[in-house]
């Protein structure tokens, strides 16, 4: 992180037309983009900081943040040693990449080398998880045939974890799975979060909210120790929920219950009685003929 009064002069310079902040505009002006390397560069910073220390100066966005926040940040102490540290260290290694990280410029020859020492201020310790090599995860999904399945149905995974810089490959469980639902639009529709169980097995419950049509399935693995992402993306096919209906009909001519089995038809309660008198006439009339029949033989 770069300290306020090297930015406060880097400002500076590029406000008196010395330099420029992006390459683009160095080159419609004829100016340097702005290098803490380069020599010409280092001058001027080092030129307004001087200036700077001499008159204590505090810059605008301090002091109206110190005025709102009621914290009083800096004051004239505070900034003349300021900056007379960093005009100490450009003394010191000859250029202004001044910052809070773990080593020293000391030295820069371009293209040939750079040289760096060990910051001695610099005494942050190292978490202990990146000692430990970090595992990749990714994610299985298990899909139906032509992945298809119903909204409100569910589908399976496995979460299997790899181990950065080897073949080393396993089921994981405890793992948290983040799984967005989305449409060939890219919206993000729906998520469910989950976390692997035994075997590095997990179950989604597909939303019922989502109309029948094409989606995306993006599944990432994740755990405190272990957040490198790897998504996995699958497309299903969300089809309507299925239900099913039992009908029974029953009539006294099994003619007419063929035929009613391939046209649906509603009946009134006039309609059903004119059918029974139907069905009770048919049967008589067929009988009739029967007996005629058998009495003409």
């Amino acid at each position: 992180m770069m300290p306020w009064p090297l930015y406060v002069a880097m400002s500076q310079v590029v406000a008196h037309g010395l330099a420029a902040w992006s390459r683009v505009v160095a080159s419609k002006e004829k100016v340097h983009w702005l290098d803490l390397v380069n020599p010409t560069d280092v001058g001027n910073i080092l030129k307004f900081l001087q200036q700077d220390a001499a008159s204590a100066y505090i810059p605008a966005g301090l002091l109206q943040v110190q005025q709102l926040s009621g914290v009083q940040l800096v004051n004239s102490t505070f900034a003349t040693q300021a900056y007379q540290d960093a005009i100490n260290y450009i003394n010191t290694y000859g250029n202004a990449v001044i910052g809070e990280g773990p080593f020293i410029l000391v030295s820069y020859q371009p293209p040939q080398y750079a040289k760096l020492v060990r910051n001695p201020y610099f005494n942050v310790s190292i978490p202990s998880v990146l000692a430990v090599p970090p595992v990749i995860y990714s994610v299985h999904l298990n899909l139906p045939l032509l992945g298809m399945v119903p909204a409100g149905g569910t589908l399976t995974g496995t979460v299997y974890g790899t181990v950065d810089g080897t073949n080393q490959t396993s089921a994981q469980s405890g793992v948290f799975v983040i799984a967005q639902f989305v449409s060939p639009e890219g919206a993000v529709l729906a998520q469910e979060n989950v976390t692997s169980g035994a075997g590095g097995s997990f179950t989604l419950t597909v939303p019922k909210s989502l109309t029948p049509g094409s989606y995306y399935v993006v599944l990432y693995a994740y755990t405190p120790d272990n957040i490198l992402l790897n998504p996995a993306k699958y497309t299903i096919t969300v089809t309507p929920v299925t239900t099913t209906t039992t009908t029974t009909t029953t009539t006294n001519d099994h003619h007419h219950n063929h035929h009613d089995h391939n046209n649906v038809i509603a009946y009134s309660a006039n309609d059903i009685n004119n059918l029974q008198h139907y069905n009770h006439d048919h049967h008589n009339h067929h009988r009739n003929d029967h007996l005629n029949h058998y009495h003409t033989g």
